[in-house]
């Protein structure tokens, strides 16, 4: 009689297979956005002009140099930097002396501007409170009454 092999064994990996599967980390979504920590642009932008004791104002190049001494990454939020320069001249915290745009410099504008903008904005915020039959300014009213003067898209 031929002597049979006996059956060999299963591998054990083979067993460990129809156990469950480690289940899967989910990802963050892109688009949530982690908010960074630390002062926002605009912010930076005026403690530097306001810090410089240059008469004709500071150069965007100056600006820049500022805010990576600061620790503010400007190589990557350049298009930031640009709109906050941009932003700050139309709410008059800043003036621009010379050139357009975000270009030529800067200097930190008078108080009078700033209060000027300031209570002109809260006229036109309380007659959009007004027109929606209240007397109360919410954020809301804010929010029109600088999307109508053309500040915010």
């Amino acid at each position: 009689m031929a002597e049979v092999a006996p059956a060999a064994a299963p591998a054990p990996a083979a067993e460990a297979a129809p156990a469950k599967a480690p289940a899967k980390k989910k990802k963050a979504s892109a688009s949530k956005t982690i908010k960074k920590s630390g002062p926002s642009a605009s912010e930076l932008i005026v403690k530097a002009v306001n810090e410089s004791k240059e008469r004709k104002g500071l150069s965007l190049a100056a600006i820049k140099k500022d805010l990576v001494a600061r620790g503010y990454d400007v190589e990557h939020n350049s298009a930031h930097v640009r709109r906050a320069l941009k932003s700050l001249v139309q709410k008059g915290a800043l003036v621009h002396t010379t050139g357009t745009g975000a270009s030529g410099s800067f200097k930190a504008a008078k108080p009078e501007a700033s209060e000027a903008y300031l209570v002109g904005l809260f006229e036109d915020t309380n007659l959009c409170a007004i027109h929606a039959k209240r007397v109360t300014i919410m954020p809301k009213d804010i929010q029109l009454a600088r999307r109508i003067r053309g500040e915010r898209a």
